[in-house]
């Protein structure tokens, strides 16, 4: 997974809506802590899989996995380069 499909699937988990025109971050998007970064993607995941949709979850679970793994250094490193693609810093 790159870097920048790892920064898709988290700024979709920051948005409040992913399919505006003009997707805008949450309010507390520039507070968020790893914890709850995972918890969001785990709700999301579970959430996907309880619907049953015809999605491959994949993607989800290798960026779940790969955000476990890394440092929260790296994690905020992640965070800022969403918000700063969206303005919000």
């Amino acid at each position: 997974m790159t870097n920048d499909e790892l920064q898709l699937i988290v700024s979709e988990i920051m948005l409040r809506n992913p399919a505006s025109e003009k997707p805008r971050l949450e309010l507390h998007a520039k507070q968020i802590t790893r914890r709850k970064l995972l918890g969001k993607l785990q709700s999301k995941i579970k959430m996907l899989e309880k619907q049953k949709l015809d999605l491959n979850l994949e993607q989800l679970k290798m960026a779940k996995t790969i955000l476990q793994k890394m440092s929260e250094q790296d994690i905020t490193i992640l965070l800022e380069d969403i918000l700063l693609a969206y303005s919000v810093t």
